[in-house]
């Protein structure tokens, strides 16, 4: 059973929804799915930091290209992007990861 993943509090062309458990340093992230409707695939990242996740939920890194899908639209320098911020600091980051749903 995964748990709810809520929707995240700004729009993103790329990540639909999030859930950090402080204790244990899990970060459950649900993207965009197919039809719009926070049906997309979740991942479950490890050994996270509660102060990587905080610059992870404001959007703190700028987006660094451009582009759209039917989610939303990108630009360079784009503050905050969820998506920008998902790629440093968490993909890049190292952490163990495996899709959950």
């Amino acid at each position: 059973q995964v748990p709810e993943v809520p929707p995240a509090q700004m729009p993103s062309s790329n990540v639909y929804g999030f859930n950090f458990d402080e204790d244990s340093g899990k970060l459950l992230v649900k993207f965009q799915g197919n039809d719009g409707l926070g049906q997309g695939p979740v991942y479950e990242y490890g050994g996270v930091p509660r102060v990587i996740f905080e610059l992870f939920k404001r959007g703190a890194i700028p987006a660094r290209t451009d582009g759209q899908n039917k989610w939303g639209k990108w630009w360079k320098g784009k503050v905050p992007s969820l998506g920008a911020s998902m790629y440093t600091l968490i993909k890049n980051g190292g952490y163990p990861y495996q899709r959950v749903a």
